[in-house]
This record gives C-alpha cells, structure tokens and sequence, in this order.
C-alpha cells in the first residue's frame, strides 16, 4: 500500500522534531494531556518489536491503575507517533490531539483531524468527541454541525462524559441535531451523574421548568457545592421564593452571597435587592449599593436603575447627582426608558 502523505509528514516532523531513532523495544504508558502526563484518559502499554508494533500485556490488566506522573521522554513521542502512522486506533487519538494542540509536536490542525477521524471510524470515544468538537466549532476543518453532532452523538452513546454533555445540549436547542428535550434530559443527567458540573446546572434548569423541582434543587445543589455561580444563584431564588424547596431566607442569602462574590452579575444584584430590604440579613444599604454597582459594572439593567435612585436620593449612599444621572441613563440606554420609580 502507498503511504499516505499524511505519514510522510509526520515521519519527517517527528524526525526533525525528535532527531533520534525508535527503540526495537520500548514499553510506552502515555495518556492524552500533557507533556507532564496524568494517567487520567488512555493508559496503555505499546511494544515495537523487530519493527513491529504489539500491544502489550499490560494494556488490559493495567488500563485503571494510576501510576503517578511522569516526563515524556524523546523516544517515547517518538514511539507513539510510530504507532499512530501504524495505525494504532488510540495512539491515532492521542497524536491526533497533539497535532491539535500543538504538544509534543508541531500544531498542525489538517492532519490532527485526519488521525482523529481514523481514530473515530475504529470507535475511539476520544477521538470522536474531539473530532466532532473541531467539526462543530470549525476548528481546523470546514464547520460542520451535522457531520459534528453525529460524532458527539457516537462518542456519547458509549458515555464519554463530555460528549454526553455537549450532544445533550446540542439536542436541547436543535443545533445540528433534531431539537429533543427529552432527549438531552437523558443525556445531560447521564453526564450530571458523572460530575460534570455544566451538565448539573443545565439539567437543572430543564427540571426547574417541569414537574421536577425538587430534583432541579437536587443538581444545582449538586453544581453549587462544587462552586458553580449560576447554581448557586438558581438555589438561591429558589430558598428565596420557596420554589422546589422549603422557603428560607437565610439559606438564599448565603447562596446569593457566594455566587455574587464569584462575580456573577444577576446575584450581585439579588444579593443588593436582599440587602436594600433586610431579606435573609440584616438590612445595609451601603453594602446594597456596592453590589448593584458590582452588577452595574457588568452592564447589568435593574442594577444600574436601581444604583441610580439610590445615589439620586442620597438613600443609603452619599447624594451624588453625576453618577446618578450616569447610570440611569445607562439603563435607560439599554433598557429603553426607566420610568418606574420603584426599585424593581
């Protein structure tokens, strides 16, 4: 068979990058990350052997054992590479994401996709997930949202988490794929399930809208442990309003207080609306300005509208006509008028 110009390349790369010759016998453990390599996604022992690549024996009996970190030596890449152009379907998916990367070897984007895709057709769940995530995004390839949905949609089918996340989502708003909640509910929980956090929060906002609050509280509060600000926000309107879960206040402030420190601009101006009217605390209007103009900042409307009263009326804050004159008309700006008087 002809060699492709894909393995001309990349002989000549790895020799120019490497400048050393393959070991007839070396044991390789490589994962997908780094050059400093955590076994965390596809241990696996190579051997070349007179020329000939074999799988080792400890391919199957060691492929969940963490065996710590290491460096990557020259000849290791080296042997990896081989085995790619050999056409070893997960060291296809590795080097195919070295070449994406540019790790370990000089980026080039063409023919990343070209071993992710030989790695794909041989079932590699990896190699499917990233070959889709370039095609959906148009990385290095033509954008393709059918063509990159259904890799997502084949790497999820054999649960990769990250997969199951995204082909979730893609069916949730119809891009690339039918439009299916309930489709992306079984997906997104199956991710949820496996800790992915985004999963957690956008399940949780299917369930928030359905039957299932309870469960909805459930995931965010999942999402929200971990530090996940929109969670923590959406357990803290849902404490506040007694939606899903018993009401209380407190709870819902301490959760608006986390996820306003962590910079999301919708509990900034929950955690202002809470201290302007002593809900969950107790009431301090100073502090009730700084976070609506925390909020305001990140061009949130009501925040701004409500900053401007507040230093309109010297309520709280000392009487500063300029500023307020400034962010009311802000809101104004963006939100087309800001008749209404009172605090919203």
């Amino acid at each position: 068979m002809r060699r492709s110009v894909l393995f001309q390349a990349l002989v000549l790369q790895a020799v120019f990058f490497l400048g050393c010759h393959w070991s007839r016998e070396a044991v390789v453990f490589l994962s997908c990350q780094t050059r400093r390599c955590q076994r965390s996604l596809l241990p696996y022992g190579l051997i070349a052997r007179d020329g000939r690549l074999e799988r080792s024996v400890l391919s199957a009996s060691d492929r969940s054992k963490e065996v710590g970190t290491f460096q990557l030596r020259e000849e290791d890449i080296g042997l990896m590479v081989e085995a790619a152009l050999a056409g070893d379907m997960e060291s296809q998916s590795i080097v195919g994401m070295w070449l994406l990367r540019g790790e370990n070897v000089e980026q080039n984007k063409t023919q990343a996709a070209e071993l992710l895709s030989a790695a794909a057709e041989k079932g590699v769940k990896e190699a499917q997930y990233n070959l889709g995530m370039m095609l959906i995004s148009g990385d290095g390839v033509p954008q393709d949202l059918a063509a990159g949905g259904s890799w997502m949609e084949k790497a999820a089918m054999q649960g990769a988490p990250m997969a199951e996340y995204f082909f979730g989502m893609m069916c949730l708003e119809g891009d690339g794929v039918d439009q299916s909640t309930e489709q992306a509910t079984t997906f997104l929980r199956s991710a949820a399930e496996k800790g992915i956090i985004d999963a957690q929060f956008s399940l949780g906002m299917i369930l928030l809208n359905s039957e299932e609050k309870q469960w909805a509280a459930h995931w965010f509060n999942k999402a929200a442990q971990q530090g996940e600000a929109k969670s923590q926000y959406q357990i803290a309107r849902m404490f506040l309003f007694g939606v899903g879960l018993e009401k209380n206040e407190q709870r819902a402030a301490s959760w608006a207080s986390s996820a306003a420190n962590s910079g999301l601009a919708e509990a900034q101006h929950l955690m202002g609306t809470m201290l302007l009217q002593g809900q969950g605390v107790a009431q301090n209007k100073a502090w009730a300005a700084h976070w609506f103009e925390e909020a305001a900042k990140q061009g949130h409307i009501d925040a701004q509208y409500n900053l401007g009263l507040m230093l309109e009326s010297g309520d709280g804050v000392p009487l500063d006509e300029k500023q307020a004159a400034y962010w009311l008309s802000q809101a104004a700006q963006a939100d087309g008028n800001a008749e209404d008087s009172e605090v919203r």
